[in-house]
């Protein structure tokens, strides 16, 4: 059996989203793609976020709250 690989993108793939993304022309793909490459949310998850996913903890630093579908638990 072969050992299991990473499945995350090459770093030069990265590079080339990063570089055309203010040319996508949908703001909302565009968004989602910068919320899942600041976050490492899944697709699934960022695409299932509630209207207003933030909460804030008690020194005010903000976090988002979504429902993790891998481990099935509130994250």
């Amino acid at each position: 059996m072969d050992p299991l690989r990473a499945r995350g993108l090459n770093s030069h793939v990265m590079i080339q989203v990063r570089a055309h993304l203010p040319e996508w022309p949908h703001p909302d793909g565009r968004f989602l793609t910068e919320l899942m490459i600041a976050t490492g949310l899944r697709l699934g998850d960022a695409c299932a976020l509630g209207y207003d996913p933030l909460v804030f903890d008690d020194d005010a630093n903000p976090y988002i709250r979504y429902w993790n579908h891998k481990m099935r638990r509130e994250a």
